[in-house]
């Protein structure tokens, strides 16, 4: 039988490893979160609740958000919506369904490498504008929930100790601290996970894993 440990290394390997940020890893850090909570997270979900059904959606089209919060709300383009890097993981009880998770992973900053290949610095990327404006309409959608599963994994030179750049995620935890986990905060806020260095995935995978438990104990309770 395969252990968690086993389905880490096999779906979602070093999370782009290292310290170095570009744009391929940028890309295999958002990509291999959404294979994590696809191909590991619900088979783990699963095996502890075997009588709950689990689903995960790439998207959140916008009329979905506006469902229960502002019904009359139509569209100006056709099928608008957002895309979380992990996707949102839904838990069907009583035919009902509960997004139980969304999860972010930003990798942003090249300073670090240019540096070291004698270049010129580059403005800083804007991976926490576009976290910013998933927040925003995750709040909207989670509006009538008591909870806000809303996790971002963020690391890059961009992120070092002193960069202007970190005081852009204050908006996202309400000015709180970051990496703290804020699930069950009244004023849904999001969890924000930063440093330099690369989140590994068993890092990223214990903190889903454990808000997963606590929205689904928090829901089946009730």
């Amino acid at each position: 039988m395969k252990t968690q440990s086993d389905h880490l290394r096999k779906t979602a390997t070093g999370f782009g490893g290292g310290r170095g940020t570009n744009n391929t890893k940028a890309r295999e850090l958002e990509g291999n979160l959404y294979n994590t909570i696809e191909k590991v997270l619900i088979i783990e979900l699963q095996e502890k609740y075997p009588n709950l059904t689990f689903k995960l959606k790439r998207r959140l089209y916008k009329k979905e958000i506006s469902k229960n919060y502002k019904p009359k709300w139509t569209p100006e383009s056709k099928q608008p919506y957002i895309q979380p890097d992990g996707g949102i993981l839904y838990l069907i009880h009583n035919g009902v369904e509960y997004p139980i998770l969304v999860g972010e992973a930003k990798q942003q900053g090249t300073n670090d490498k240019r540096e070291e290949e004698g270049k010129k610095k580059q403005s800083m990327g804007n991976a926490i504008e576009r976290a910013c404006k998933n927040f925003l309409e995750l709040r909207c959608y989670y509006k009538h929930f008591d909870y806000f599963p809303y996790h971002i994994f963020i690391a890059g030179c961009d992120f070092k100790t002193g960069s202007s750049i970190c005081d852009r995620t204050d908006v996202l935890t309400d000015y709180e601290d970051r990496n703290e986990d804020y699930t069950l905060h009244p004023d849904k806020i999001a969890s924000v996970w930063m440093r330099e260095e690369t989140w590994t995935p068993e890092e990223i995978y214990d903190r889903l894993y454990k808000t997963a438990i606590i929205v689904i104990e928090h829901i089946i309770n009730d």
